[in-house]
């Protein structure tokens, strides 16, 4: 604050907060199908207001062993799909943001949930993107649309793509996000997540 008690804009723009972004492979069909199309590592991505990975969220399958319907997903590594797969690979960043910036994240994502029932997943987008087309569904998303859309309304400046074409290598190769760690998602997990109310992997 300054002499007057009021913040100043240094403070409001004091990176001070973090939300973080998790690349992961686990081995589903779909998966292995997305990293041959990618020729990468990881098939998913998703984003965490936390760093323990309590409140992650991401497009994906509703039912643990169905692949359809799919639509927004509060993933936990205790339950959900990550249980069927016991050796998922990870990759978690954490993205240093300011105060504004992380309560807007918390406000989208609380809107997002909200109306989590009218979204579905962008199963025609993600076809459509193996040929560099990326038709504009509203309320259709798939993982790497979703978290790009929350970074880009939030002011994360990490890929000069519009959130429509973003895929997962756009997350593993962006600037500014600091690797905090890399290997098995349960390794992670057991190790800083497990507190009451949350088992191990």
């Amino acid at each position: 604050m300054d002499n007057t008690g009021k913040i100043t804009e240094e403070q409001k723009n004091l990176k001070d907060h973090s939300i973080y972004v998790m690349v992961s492979l686990t081995g589903t069909i779909p998966s292995k199908m997305i990293r041959r199309r990618m020729d990468g590592e990881y098939a998913h991505v998703s984003i965490s207001l936390d760093r323990q990975l309590h409140h992650m969220y991401s497009f994906g399958r509703l039912y643990k062993y169905f692949i359809q319907p799919g639509g927004l997903v509060h993933e936990l590594p205790d339950r959900n799909v990550y249980t069927r797969f016991p050796h998922t690979k990870c990759r978690i960043y954490e993205v240093k943001v300011t105060e504004e910036q992380y309560k807007e994240a918390v406000r989208m994502l609380q809107k997002f949930w909200s109306v989590r029932k009218k979204l579905v997943y962008n199963n025609v987008g993600l076809l459509a993107a193996n040929f560099n087309r990326h038709p504009d569904f509203p309320n259709a998303y798939y993982c790497s649309q979703f978290v790009g859309r929350v970074l880009q309304h939030i002011g994360v400046d990490f890929t000069n793509k519009n959130y429509r074409e973003t895929d997962v290598l756009d997350f593993v190769d962006a600037q500014g996000f600091e690797v905090i760690y890399e290997g098995e998602l349960r390794d992670y997990w057991n190790r800083y997540c497990v507190t009451e109310g949350y088992s191990r992997y």
